[in-house]
């Protein structure tokens, strides 16, 4: 079953301290052009700076849980605290 038309061609916020991980999220999200933009973070902290700059083009978070330095708890702790990330 393929995928509605009207959503195909999303954007994706993938945030990982793996860039092999990053690079193969991208490259199978990216099959069927379900996803044809993709924003990339290394931890928690780019991730909100990236979300922050780019909030109104992402429609989806991946996000690694464990990270180094800003994990993946934190950075939903702090998304949740922004209203205009609520729809992301």
């Amino acid at each position: 079953m393929y995928p509605d038309p009207d959503l195909l061609g999303g954007s994706v916020l993938l945030i990982d301290d793996d860039q092999l991980v990053r690079a193969r999220l991208r490259e199978d999200l990216g099959e069927g052009d379900l996803f044809t933009r993709f924003f990339e973070a290394e931890n928690g902290l780019s991730g909100f700076s990236v979300l922050a700059n780019h909030a109104d083009e992402i429609d989806v978070i991946i996000c690694d849980v464990e990270m180094p330095d800003f994990d993946g708890f934190k950075f939903l702790q702090m998304q949740h605290t922004r209203e205009d990330f609520a729809a992301v």
